[in-house]
């Protein structure tokens, strides 16, 4: 009888394992379904990771959640979540915190932390008192490193182990799809750009060239020729000024030999030849520089920026000063013009602050705007340095014979 009853208890904590085991199963497939959900989403980084910010915090009640990605070119890693605890925009391998380090240069299943005590290593937070770290990876590699932490001592255990294993893989495909689709979208734009510098230098750079000759040819050759005439060809060669710098913007770009502080400097020397408006162009540091995909979009942001105050601003001075400090990038563009209710928003249509955003989306940067009627506006974009890609470029084809090649 003692046998039979030592069997039944053994069947019985058998039985009770293999139900702890499916419903550990059953709540992992649950969270993996929800996250597999937003894969066709996925191809907006920013969005994903929103959505995996909720479902992790969800999977685990994190009170901290850090997912650190690495990028290829640059060899930094950027944070894309940091719930709870502050990281800074780009970090070296060695500069990044110790358990994060730990499982991103470890191989195998997630590192637990059941309790934290003061001989232990730092967790992202003082206030942890246990947490859970994994490196997530993609086609064979390390692509960032995930850790969640809780104040609570024991918090997690084997089932969060499993489930983060599971969690890692998703996340992984997920952040390599959207950074895979981001560089094609960037690389397509490129040539869409230098696609449309070559329409618009062969075709139009064309016609208006046409036209300012046979004006002058009229003018010259006519008796008395009407001021109508001469107001006519005024605005003709206005129009091939501004296509001729609308080329160069579209041409224009931060190259390993010529940094954003060179071409800042160059912009702002045209822009003052053509506008009403004085600029400034400081650099405190023009020998520091962030990676060429960074400045490139920055760079359009400057170009934008500057051509919404020729456009509408009406302002008088224009200051812009980007500098460079500890792998961090700011750039600022302040006019005493018009300025508008930034409480109330402006036209995207009118102020590009849609483009403007999106460029900066691209990169990880922050981009704000403040503005007051009558007192100015300011636009301030603040870039970290992890974002290094690929740039393509295009040449583009000079018209002849005294076109619109910029000189």
């Amino acid at each position: 009888g003692r046998d039979r009853l030592l069997e039944a208890e053994r069947r019985r904590v058998n039985l009770a394992g293999r139900v702890d085991l499916l419903s550990e199963t059953n709540d992992l497939l649950h969270i993996l379904n929800e996250l597999a959900r937003t894969l066709p989403m996925s191809l907006d980084l920013r969005e994903a990771m929103s959505v995996a910010r909720e479902q992790i915090r969800r999977a685990f009640d994190a009170e901290v959640v850090a997912l650190i990605v690495h990028d290829d070119f640059s060899g930094e890693w950027t944070p894309h979540i940091a719930e709870g605890c502050t990281l800074r925009p780009s970090l070296s391998t060695q500069d990044l915190p110790p358990r994060l380090r730990d499982a991103a240069t470890a191989s195998g299943p997630p590192q637990l932390a059941r309790t934290f005590s003061a001989a232990d290593v730092p967790a992202l937070v003082s206030t942890s008192r246990s947490g859970l770290y994994a490196p997530i990876s993609a086609r064979g590699r390390i692509i960032g490193v995930l850790g969640v932490e809780h104040s609570t001592r024991d918090r997690y255990g084997a089932r969060d182990v499993r489930i983060m294993e599971g969690l890692g893989d998703v996340l992984a495909l997920t952040v390599d799809n959207a950074r895979s689709f981001r560089r094609l979208r960037t690389l397509g734009a490129d040539e869409e750009r230098s696609r449309i510098a070559r329409d618009l230098h062969d075709r139009l750079g064309q016609w208006l060239s046409y036209i300012s000759f046979e004006l002058e040819r009229i003018i010259t050759t006519t008796e008395g020729s009407s001021a109508e005439l001469d107001h006519l060809y005024t605005d003709v060669q206005t129009a091939i000024d501004e296509l001729r710098e609308t080329l160069r913007q579209l041409r224009s770009g931060v190259t390993a030999e010529r940094c954003l502080a060179v071409l800042g400097a160059e912009l702002i020397e045209r822009f003052n030849r053509r506008g009403e408006a004085v600029a400034t162009f400081t650099a405190p540091h023009p020998e520091n520089r962030l990676p060429l995909r960074v400045e490139n979009e920055v760079l359009r942001i400057l170009q934008e920026a500057l051509s919404n105050v020729a456009k509408h601003a009406r302002a008088t001075s224009v200051a812009v000063l980007w500098d460079v400090e500890e792998d961090i990038g700011r750039l600022s563009v302040a006019d005493d013009g018009a300025g508008f209710d930034s409480s109330r928003g402006a036209a995207d249509s009118s102020y590009g602050l849609l483009g403007m955003r999106e460029r900066a989306d691209m990169v990880g940067a922050r981009l704000s705007v403040r503005s007051t009627p009558g007192e100015g506006t300011t636009i301030t974009v603040t870039a970290g340095g992890g974002h290094q890609q690929p740039v393509a470029t295009g040449t583009g084809q000079g018209i002849r014979k005294g076109g619109l090649v910029p000189k």
